[in-house]
């Protein structure tokens, strides 16, 4: 058996807030399943699964990752408490901090 996620990715409606990176697309989404409840994380999906790439706000808190952007095969995006921002890099697999405090 599988344990399956009830996400919640609110209204995508705006340019950046995911990226297509090679065959999956990334995106934030909150995670509000009765096992795993979490805040808004970075999420990927490949059309027929989706999973969480990084926990970066651990636990229910939210890093709510925004302002993707395309580059070298993977994307660059904003994460972190509201108070403590970092610009982010994905491939799309993993996620690696770049530099604190951009905003």
């Amino acid at each position: 058996s599988s344990i399956g996620h009830r996400l919640n990715p609110g209204t995508v409606h705006e340019k950046g807030e995911f990226a297509v990176v090679g065959s999956r697309t990334v995106f934030a989404a909150a995670d509000q399943s009765v096992m795993f409840p979490s805040g808004r994380e970075l999420w990927a999906t490949n059309g027929s699964a989706a999973w969480r790439i990084a926990d970066i706000v651990p636990g229910e808190g939210s890093s709510n990752p925004r302002d993707f952007v395309y580059l070298n095969n993977g994307a660059f995006f904003t994460a972190g408490a509201e108070n403590a921002r970092a610009l982010w890099y994905t491939d799309g697999h993993n996620a690696w901090k770049v530099q604190d405090g951009v905003w």
